[in-house]
């Protein structure tokens, strides 16, 4: 086979996972593929996101995992935000929500927080419209569990309304596991409590 420049190469029509590139390793050119590049630069700040496909729904209080927002986590330092979209059919109810891990992690805190249709005292009514409202603070939690509420909401202030969570959390891994999230109803017989799709995981590994 001939001899071609590089800058010669026809252009791809679209970059695929398992396209090569010609790397550079301590000064032999060899192959590499955008998976590779990809999980590299995760490795130094690059992020790794995810979005729920299909909206997710409960009734019960027990705690059920939102599938589709798993992230597996190497060994290191993450911190990582979920963007979330719920939904609830009755104004005298709300989501709960739980936050786990399934590794080691030395160090796990979390946060999570919404709007209040009052600036007063909080009162745990969650509203979809926040401009004049006030901010709540959901809760904190120091160790990962599919079962402790971390944020939990008594009521909403219009139901089927699209209200918006965001979770927020530092971690320290020291053997791999799954980054999870769990919803469910704060009461029982109450509607139907909804993660809707486009809810978002965003995960940053910082060293």
């Amino acid at each position: 086979m001939a001899d071609i420049k590089l800058s010669a190469l026809p252009a791809v029509s679209a970059a695929d996972a398992a396209d090569s590139l010609v790397v550079l390793d301590t000064g032999v050119a060899k192959l590499a593929t955008v998976t590779q590049l990809v999980t590299y630069l995760q490795t130094i700040g690059m992020p790794v996101v995810k979005k729920l496909s299909a909206l997710q729904q409960s009734t019960s209080t027990t705690f059920a995992k939102v599938t589709g927002l798993d992230q597996a986590l190497a060994v290191g330092t993450w911190v990582f935000d979920y963007y979330l979209q719920w939904r609830t059919t009755q104004t005298l109810t709300a989501i709960k929500l739980a936050t786990n891990f399934t590794g080691t992690a030395a160090r796990f805190l979390v946060e999570a927080t919404g709007f209040e249709a009052t600036t007063a005292a909080s009162t745990g009514v969650l509203t979809q419209i926040h401009n004049a409202f006030g901010l709540r603070a959901g809760g904190q939690n120091n160790v990962a569990s599919a079962s402790t509420i971390i944020f939990g909401p008594v009521s909403v202030a219009v139901a089927d309304a699209d209200i918006y969570t965001h979770i927020s959390g530092l971690l320290t891994v020291t053997v791999t596991g799954n980054l999870e999230l769990y919803f469910g109803a704060d009461a029982t017989n109450t509607g139907t409590q909804s993660i809707e799709a486009a809810s978002s995981l965003v995960c940053i590994r910082t060293a």
